[in-house]
């Protein structure tokens, strides 16, 4: 597995999503932390654009929160998020209503970076 949050990390990922693209209204922003580790990342979906930058953002839409194991099995096929939130090892802060609303576009990205894992 790649360094998550690294900077080659990040860019490759922009790199795969650049040229999506989504309907102007979608405004959305989530973040990801790693417990345990210093590792924060977070996608911004921004007037039809998605940018995928290190760190913290100063006011994310969601924060999905969960283990270094966790992440991995996650991003490697073995777990999937839905499974790790309802077992607890994933942890989904903020507008939740946004995020189910916006589910479809969503799928688009996971769909994209899927080839990345």
């Amino acid at each position: 597995m790649s360094n998550i949050a690294s900077a080659q990390w990040i860019e490759e990922r922009q790199r795969r999503v650049a040229e999506l693209e989504f309907t102007p209204e979608l405004t959305l922003t989530i973040e990801h932390r790693i417990t345990g580790d210093d590792d924060i990342w977070h996608v911004e979906i921004d007037a039809g654009q998605v940018t995928f930058r290190a760190g913290p953002h100063p006011n994310p839409t969601l924060i999905l929160t969960g283990s270094r194991s966790t992440t991995d099995a996650i991003r490697s096929g073995k777990q999937s998020a839905q499974r790790a939130f309802l077992d607890g090892e994933l942890k989904v802060g903020g507008n939740i209503a946004k995020l189910l609303d916006s589910h479809i576009q969503l799928e688009r990205v996971a769909e994209t970076l899927a080839a990345t894992i």
